[in-house]
């Protein structure tokens, strides 16, 4: 009998990681259930669809542009962005078949992911009991997790971001244990580096990731590794390597943008207030780090989140910190590199950035720190539970059945709101009001300009002559669209109240107000035309 019940839990734990691993995958292929209504609306973001506009022009020769290739911006991730173009060079420049393959790839992507995070669950629970099972259920559970799915099916880097950083916490994992008793070689520092700046080109904030663990690997070693010395040379060649692999997209943003910044974080950041993004960096932090669910809304800002979310993830990185302990260097090192990383991201985003709305995905690559952490350390808790307290076993086949329960819940929420996207009406309206060759403008034009190959932006993230005029005058009105060919202005509702904002005569007289409707949350204005010539389009 007692026999019987190790393996009948064996059994059904191993059930659950294959129930697991199928609704997570089987979850990002929602899109492919239903053409054309799902596939278009299902996961891609606003910049999700803003990355495939300028793939798609760089597989059509166009390079990295939008605007039907008037546009050259680098407001993209590089790696992403090439990955995705081939996809679209694949579909041979057809749309629908296109976004069906990056439900694919990214379907693809996160699996890996899941992989990667099942190793680098079951390299940090070290000789804990059952662990195979522990890093195979927290891996699932990540796959199915309701922000993840979302994050990592969005159209733009953030599925690859996570593969690239588990899999760089793999390498680096790996070579700390082969030089337990000797330095790391030349080679193997040059092959780290290497690893790290596909990371970076996966997403150039992880200049904090690369910073954080070559900083923990020269400060944690004591005379290991052949000493401080030693290991800042290791660093060096590292991160040198790294910036060589980086150097191509550096240099063609300084030679042709004039900065190595994208033009997309300057947009974001050019008029942000010193920690206006403080607020809500508790409850991403919670949500990152609890992966599986996540914070409501109506919750972010308040004082229980405030307290709990940084003390949950600080009681998290203390207790693996104790755990780590006499687990070799490797370990602590990447709990200290991510806690360095931790920092970067909370920082930068937190003080310095604007857009909160963008704060949950930032954040969310912080869950492939966090949530092996928080998995290991739960296991090491139940272990212990169950080692004083063995009738409490049967609670765990509760457990996995509320694992269970808890990813399909995630599916049903996401099949739920499928055909829901928050710039489908502008798209729809412009697809059947405007002609293609007829030029529009938004302030938001990911997925507009997707649809709608002649979009300028007005907001500077991928139009560098809009972003200069906001910096000297911070008004697009009068000072840039006037005088560009854009005949229609259309976003969402409150764009209308452009026309009877002071501050723009010429703007004013040049544009009216043709639709502003609150409950499609839809707002057109177009450009009055000149005496004697015809409407562009006939009114609805």
């Amino acid at each position: 009998m007692t026999e019987t019940r190790p393996r009948t839990m064996h059994g059904m734990a191993v059930g659950a990681i294959a129930l697991l691993f199928i609704v997570g995958g089987l979850m990002r292929l929602f899109p492919l259930a239903d053409w054309p209504d799902r596939i278009y609306w299902q996961f891609l973001s606003e910049d999700g669809y803003l990355m495939q506009t300028v793939a798609r022009n760089f597989a059509l020769g166009l390079g990295l542009s939008t605007a039907e290739g008037t546009m050259p911006t680098n407001g993209v991730q590089p790696l992403a962005t090439f990955l995705f173009a081939a996809l679209h060079g694949l579909a041979g420049g057809d749309k629908m078949l296109a976004i069906a393959g990056v439900a694919l790839l990214s379907t693809l992507q996160a699996l890996l992911a899941a992989w990667a995070m099942a190793k680098l669950i079951r390299r940090l629970a070290d000789d804990l009991p059952q662990a195979p099972l522990l890093a195979g259920l927290g891996a699932g559970l990540w796959l199915c997790g309701y922000a993840i799915t979302a994050h990592s099916s969005n159209g733009l880097e953030t599925g690859l971001y996570h593969l690239a950083v588990l899999l760089a916490l793999l390498v680096y994992l790996r070579q700390t244990a082969a030089q337990a008793t000797r330095p790391a070689s030349t080679r193997e520092s040059i092959v780290l580096g290497l690893v790290l700046g596909l990371v970076f080109l996966a997403r150039n904030d992880a200049v904090f990731f690369i910073g954080g663990l070559l900083a923990a690997h020269v400060l944690i070693g004591g005379p290991a590794g052949g000493g401080p010395l030693r290991r800042l040379r290791d660093a060096v060649i590292a991160g040198s390597a790294s910036l060589l692999a980086a150097s191509p997209w550096l240099i063609h943003n300084k030679l042709y943008f004039g900065s190595i910044v994208p033009i997309s974080g300057s947009a974001q950041s050019h008029n942000a207030a010193l920690g206006q993004n403080l607020p809500v960096v508790p409850a991403n932090l919670l949500e990152a780090m609890i992966a599986v669910l996540p914070i409501p809304g109506s919750i972010e800002r308040s004082l229980a989140v405030w307290v709990l979310g940084p003390l949950l993830v600080a009681i998290v990185l203390l207790g693996f910190e104790r755990w780590s302990r006499g687990r070799g260097v490797g370990m602590r090192r990447v709990l200290l590199g991510g806690t360095l990383f931790l920092g970067g991201v909370v920082g930068y985003y937190g003080l310095f950035f604007g857009a909160a709305h963008f704060i949950p995905r930032y954040f969310s690559v912080l869950s492939v720190l966090l949530w092996p952490m928080l998995v290991v350390l739960l296991g090491v808790l139940g272990h212990s539970l169950l080692k004083q307290r063995p009738a409490l076993r049967p609670l765990l086949g509760l457990g996995l059945l509320m694992a269970c329960g808890l990813a399909l819940n995630n599916a049903r929420m996401h099949w739920n709101h499928g055909e829901q996207h928050m710039h489908r009406q502008v798209a729809e309206w412009v697809g059947e009001h405007v002609p293609p060759e007829v030029w529009v403008g938004a302030v938001q034009t990911g997925t507009l300009g997707y649809f709608h190959d002649r979009t300028i932006n007005l907001d500077g993230k991928v139009n560098p002559e809009a972003l200069k005029v906001l910096r000297s005058s911070g008004d697009v009105r009068d000072d840039y669209i006037v005088g560009s060919p854009i005949q229609y202005v259309i976003d969402w509702a409150s764009v209308a109240d452009w026309v009877a904002r002071p501050g723009a005569p010429a703007f004013s007289a040049s544009f009216r107000v043709r639709v502003q409707d609150p409950v499609l949350n839809l707002g057109v204005m177009e450009r009055v035309p000149a005496e004697g010539q015809a409407a562009n389009t006939p009114s609805p």
